[in-house]
């Protein structure tokens, strides 16, 4: 009994050091990405207009709101192929064109 209660706390006491190990790694990670950031701001306020930045902010928020509709729009095909397979018990059929 009394082994199982030091394996308990030593479990216990390597799972806290592994929790702060993972919080202090998360909180390094972060700080890099806003350092990162940071540097990439820097060096890329020389490079380009405020203008041509803004424009090429609004392209990529663009593309992912196009990435976005598009992962519903797969969701929503997928869903009408699973229920068509549940109805009828196979994919839909769909001719090969030959290939002369």
């Amino acid at each position: 009994m009394k082994n199982l209660e030091k394996n308990f706390q030593s479990l216990t006491s390597k799972k806290e050091q592994l929790e702060k190990k993972l919080s202090f790694l998360n909180e390094k990670h972060k700080r890099e990405l806003i350092e990162c950031r940071l540097s990439y701001e820097n060096s890329l306020q020389g490079l380009v207009t405020n203008e041509i930045r803004l424009d090429l902010e609004h392209t990529i928020h663009s593309l992912k709101q196009q990435v976005i509709y598009l992962q519903q729009r797969i969701a929503f095909l997928q869903d009408e192929l699973d229920q068509y397979v549940r109805v009828y018990g196979h994919r839909p059929f769909h001719p090969t064109p030959n290939a002369n």
